[in-house]
C-alpha cells in the first residue's frame, strides 16, 4: 500500500509456496522481507535480521508456530518484533492460545491481503509508542498494551 514505509517482515510457514507467494506480496508492497521454513530456521534468522513484525504459521512440524512466539518474546533482541499469527486454526481455543504464547494478532488463512498489509501499517504507526511504554511501563506492560491496540484498530476496520 502506498504511504507505508517499508517493514523488516520475517516469513515464517512450512509451506514454501506460502512463504514464498507471501514474500513476493510483502515485496511489491515495499517490505524488507526473509523467509523461513520451520521454527529453528525463524529463530536463526530473526536474531540476525531483527524483524519489525513475523508473520508465522502456528502448525508447522517440529517447532511450533507457538513455540517460537514463546522464544521470541524470550529474547531481548526482538523485544519490539510484532508477531502475527497466519494459521488455519480460527476456534477460540487457537486464539487464546496464540495470545497467551505472546501472539499480538491472529488472522487466519486465507488472509485477505489488504488486511495483512493493513496489519502491518498499524504494527509501523505503534513502533514508536511501544518503545517509550517498554522504557517506562516495562515490557510485558508494553507487550499487552500494543497486542490490545493492535487487535482493537484491526476490529474497528473491517467493522467500518
Amino acid at each position: 500500500m502506498e504511504g507505508t514505509p517499508p517493514l523488516k517482515v520475517l516469513i515464517v510457514d512450512d509451506s514454501p509456496d506460502y512463504a514464498d507467494s507471501t514474500a513476493l506480496l510483502m515485496r511489491c508492497y515495499g517490505h524488507e522481507v526473509e523467509v523461513a521454513y520451520s521454527g529453528a530456521d525463524a529463530l536463526t534468522k530473526a536474531e540476525a535480521f531483527c524483524p519489525d513484525a513475523m508473520l508465522l504459521d502456528i502448525g508447522m512440524p517440529g517447532m511450533s508456530g507457538y513455540a517460537v512466539a514463546q522464544a521470541v518474546r524470550n529474547r531481548p533482541k526482538l523485544h519490539a518484533t510484532a508477531l502475527i499469527a497466519v494459521t488455519a486454526y480460527s476456534d477460540p481455543a487457537a486464539r487464546d492460545r496464540s495470545r497467551e504464547a505472546g501472539f499480538d494478532l491472529h488472522l487466519v488463512k486465507p488472509v485477505d491481503p489488504v488486511v495483512l498489509e493493513h496489519a502491518l501499517e498499524l504494527v509501523d504507526r505503534t513502533k514508536e509508542l511501544f518503545a517509550l511504554e517498554e522504557r517506562t511501563m516495562g515490557h510485558p506492560n508494553a507487550l499487552k498494551h500494543r497486542a490490545d491496540f493492535l487487535r482493537d484498530q484491526l476490529r474497528r476496520s473491517r467493522a467500518g
